[in-house]
């Protein structure tokens, strides 16, 4: 039914929208504004709808409002004529409006009070014109006719309220029972929801890991979930629920994260019922004996189950088993303060030379520096990992030799024979020669289980089940090898593990290498102070010496020339000496001339020694002053030509005014002395040797060029050295006498003076020293 307010309608004439929202919609705007003291044909329209319902159970078209209204038309009328046929087939029939009530009460029920009243009114009409006498006449003028008229206008109306409010009962109850079905359908929705709910959140609850517990106000257990009951079984047993609280917990030795007992106050049940939330950083840690004797630490959280009152009437527990969480927070941070204070070791240098140098000259268990970094690594290596064994093996690259150098987790008299590498005592053995090996090689990890074959029935003295191999790597070749036992048969090496335990090896490689290299500068910087000490030793030695060689010289230089003074005068006097004795003199003036050459010599080396000794002890003078370089070169070159006569030595230069340059006059005769030996130590006779002085800009330049063997570049380099001759060189002319300490000491002397010294040479063409000095000014 689309109307159900239709009787009141009928009544009042009000007009409820809501029920003829189509003639609503479809009017315009100003029709809506009518005038209710006047009525009109779209009043009496909507009226009329509004008093209108339609049956459902009628097929279409008979269920609109206009059949209703032209059934209340046409009924009537169909009953006055079968009311007419009736009384003219009994003309005694006195009811003769009954057949009009019935089409009236017909349309009332079939379409509503509006149709219902226009049958009514029709039936009046009808039952007035036609069937009251005398028919087809409207007479009102007697009692009879006015009482019957009435009468059914008078029934026929209450059949329309009576129907009115018939269908407006049916209409409510209609709507209550559509509500009452909507009600149920609600309840059953929200039921299954609910059992959804239930199931999801039951699920939910059994899914958790952590152990639930719901507690309430006297300390009784309700309900736990399937992760509770495996820490805590007896929640199913009556027994122990029937304890007292907290006696419950007495078998689980409760102990806060101090490891000291909880009292009841502390416990945390007791917390939440006393309205306490622990949740955040207000959750608590404690550690409990579980069923199968091990203590485990469990985070504890909860909050109180509060009443409409707010008052507390339970709890509810969650406990999260923490133990490995917080056990690897612990090896975390004894690893990190380990490495921390390793890390300190190495940056204080606690390994100092001294250290490593008492450690390599004395007994220590076989230790030395290496060992003692080993040694520390591998300790630190057991903490992080948590692992019982760890070993070091290092690998020689050069000699293909294994050393072993730190070992963690054995006994003394087994450790000094894996040092020692004694048969059995290695892992190498059971691998060596192996695809295994040749993985460790490639840098690849390895697991090894001693009990499967090919190891199973090999002798294993350690007594390990399942090893890690893991390879030490620096630049893409392996270094060493770093062994890991957990101790544990069962022990499963994760991804985790081995990642952690590839850093370490890779750290062990890094700070073995960085050891072994600060190893060796060490003992490269021992050697240079050791090498340091004994050129100081030699250089004392020398300066010594030369002192003492020159003093007994001089004597014998002074003897030889009082010697050859007084065989001159006796020369003189050879007409008044016989024939033999003047010969014999004459002979014994050769071998002092000869003797006196060879004082000279000496004297030039022991000079030349006392100069280096002086040089190294910084002690060597130079009287710097402007001095006249071409006389100096001049008188070079006379020197040189008096002690080789028969050699040709040719001055050039372009200038005949002075050449004028700060320096001290006998050391550079001293170097252009040493130059014009060399250049005639090492060429032929009949070879000449050029001298050339000249002007490059600001400088002056004095050379020595020679035709002798010439020198390589790495002779070139090394010529200069202390102490330095040149393998394989000839000597062409002169003594071979020398001390390679003559361009040593030239080199020194020009760069304290400021001046600059080279050579210039290439293998057979010979060889042209240099050195240059700034030109000074007069002023």
């Amino acid at each position: 039914m689309e109307h159900k307010e239709f009787a009141e309608v009928s009544l009042s004439g009000d007009l409820p929208h809501q029920t003829t929202p189509d003639l609503a919609q479809n009017e315009p705007e100003a029709s809506k504004n009518y005038d209710h003291s006047m009525w009109n044909w779209k009043d009496i329209r909507r009226v009329l709808l509004a008093a209108t319902f339609t049956p459902t159970w009628l097929p279409a078209p008979w269920n609109t409002p206009l059949v209703g209204y032209l059934a209340s038309l046409c009924l009537p009328a169909l009953m006055a004529l079968f009311t007419m046929f009736v009384l003219h087939i009994f003309p005694t029939f006195f009811l003769r409006g009954i057949f009009a009530l019935s089409s009236v009460l017909l349309v009332a029920l079939l379409w509503g009070t509006g149709p219902g009243l226009v049958a009514t009114l029709c039936g009046t009409i009808l039952l007035n014109f036609l069937l009251l006498s005398p028919s087809f006449t409207w007479n009102l003028s007697s009692v009879q006719p006015v009482l019957e008229t009435a009468t059914f206008l008078v029934f026929g109306i209450a059949i329309c309220l009576i129907v009115s409010r018939i269908e407006y009962a049916r209409s409510h109850a209609e709507r209550a029972h559509r509500q009452i079905q909507q009600l149920v359908t609600q309840l059953e929705q929200e039921k299954a929801q609910a059992a959804a709910q239930a199931n999801e959140l039951e699920a939910i609850v059994t899914a958790i890991v952590d152990g639930i517990y719901v507690y309430d106000s006297a300390y009784h257990v309700r309900r736990t979930n399937p992760a509770a009951q495996l820490f805590n079984p007896y929640t199913q047993q009556g027994d122990y629920l029937d304890q007292p609280y907290p006696d419950r917990f007495s078998a689980f030795f409760l102990r806060d994260e101090q490891g000291q007992p909880l009292m009841r106050e502390n416990l945390p049940v007791t917390r939440v019922l006393q309205g306490e939330v622990l949740v955040g950083s207000h959750t608590v840690d404690i550690t409990m004996r579980t069923v199968d004797g091990e203590d485990h630490i469990f985070n504890v959280s909860g909050a109180p189950v509060r009443g409409q009152a707010g008052d507390v009437q339970g709890a509810v527990v969650v406990m999260r088993d923490v133990t490995e969480l917080r056990r690897g927070a612990q090896r975390t941070r004894a690893a990190l303060q380990a490495l921390l204070q390793f890390a300190e070791a190495l940056v204080q240098a606690r390994i100092t030379q001294k250290q490593i140098l008492e450690n390599d000259g004395e007994e220590n268990n076989g230790e030395n520096g290496i060992d003692m970094v080993a040694q520390r690594l591998a300790g630190l290596m057991s903490q992080v990992v948590g692992y019982p064994f760890v070993s070091l093996t290092v690998f020689k690259e050069a000699t293909h030799e294994l050393q072993s150098r730190a070992i963690v987790g054995m006994s003394t008299e087994h450790e000094q024979a894996w040092r020692e590498r004694q048969p059995g005592f290695t892992v190498h053995e059971l691998v060596a020669g192996t695809s295994i090996e040749r993985r460790i090689i490639a840098g690849e990890a390895v697991i090894l289980d001693l009990r499967e074959p090919p190891f199973a029935g090999r002798p294993n003295v350690y007594g390990s089940k399942k090893l890690l191999l893991m390879p030490m790597m620096l630049e893409g070749r392996i270094v060493g090898v770093v062994t890991y036992d957990a101790g544990d048969p069962s022990h499963d090496y994760s991804e985790q593990e081995i990642a952690l335990a590839r850093a370490l090896a890779q750290l062990a490689a890094l700070t073995v290498e960085r050891s072994r290299l600060f190893q060796e500068r060490t003992e490269a910087q021992a050697s240079i102070l050791a090498l340091r000490e004994t050129n100081r030793l030699m250089d004392e030695f020398i300066g010594i010496a030369g002192h003492e060689l020159r003093t007994p010289l001089t004597t014998i230089q002074g003897s030889v020339q009082l010697a050859k003074r007084q065989i001159n005068r006796a020369l003189k006097q050879q007409a008044s000496l016989p024939g033999e004795v003047s010969a014999m003199l004459t002979t014994i003036q050769g071998h002092l001339e000869r003797t006196e050459r060879q004082i000279r010599m000496q004297n030039r080396l022991i000079s030349d020694l006392l100069d280096v000794a002086r040089i190294h002890a910084n002690r060597l003078e130079l009287h710097p002053q402007l001095c006249d370089l071409l006389p100096i070169v001049r008188e070079s070159v006379e020197d040189q030509h008096y002690l080789a006569p028969a050699r040709t030595i040719e001055l050039t230069t372009p200038v005949t005014d002075e050449v004028l340059v700060m320096g001290d006059a006998d050391r550079l005769r001293q170097v252009i002395s040493n130059f014009l030996s060399n250049a005639l130590k090492y060429s032929e006779a009949d070879k000449p040797v050029e001298v050339c002085l000249e002007l490059a800009g600001s400088v002056v330049k004095i050379s020595v060029r020679d035709e002798g063997p010439g020198l390589s570049r790495e002779q070139q380099q090394r010529i200069w050295e202390r102490f330095y001759r040149v393998p394989e060189v000839e000597v062409k002319s002169g003594s071979g006498v020398g001390l390679g300490l003559g361009l040593h000491i030239s080199r020194m002397i020009i760069e304290r003076l400021g001046g600059q010294i080279g050579v210039q040479s290439s293998p057979g063409q010979g060889s042209t020293f240099w050195f240059t000095l700034p030109r000074a000014e007069p002023d």
